[in-house]
């Protein structure tokens, strides 16, 4: 297992590559204020799931790996789980669709499923839903 700090750390290195400022990548991705990615990024609050395509979207970055790395920080025992059922590694959902099964399946984010979706569907619109927006 990966230390509790993996995901901060990967946040953290895209956040510093940014050209955007703070506040408008906090602006673009509904976080509220940019304190509250610096938070995040320092592995003082955890990086909600729902933001991470949002966040993904705005720093350029593959959402999977950010996604893989807070399953195992944040939910260890399911990621522990989805890697010995799936040996080559961690079956990571690669549409927003495949995205939504997964995250209904995560008893923490079961109930909040449909608002994290909606707010999915905002930021990508249903026709890039449609056409696999996130799919290799």
């Amino acid at each position: 297992m990966r230390n509790s700090y993996a995901a901060a750390n990967y946040l953290s290195c895209f956040l510093s590559a940014s050209t955007k400022p703070r506040s408008e990548i906090a602006r673009a991705c509904g976080v509220g204020k940019p304190n509250r990615l610096a938070l995040m990024a320092h592995g003082h609050v955890p990086i909600p799931f729902e933001l991470i395509i949002p966040l993904s979207r705005e720093l350029s970055f593959p959402p999977q790996e950010l996604f893989s790395l807070c399953l195992e920080v944040y939910h260890p025992e399911l990621y522990a789980c989805i890697r010995e059922l799936d040996q080559d590694g961690v079956v990571i959902p690669k549409g927003i669709d495949e995205l939504e099964v997964f995250l209904r399946s995560i008893p923490a984010l079961k109930d909040r499923t449909p608002e994290i979706m909606a707010s999915l569907y905002k930021d990508f619109g249903e026709d890039e839903r449609r056409s696999g927006v996130g799919k290799d």
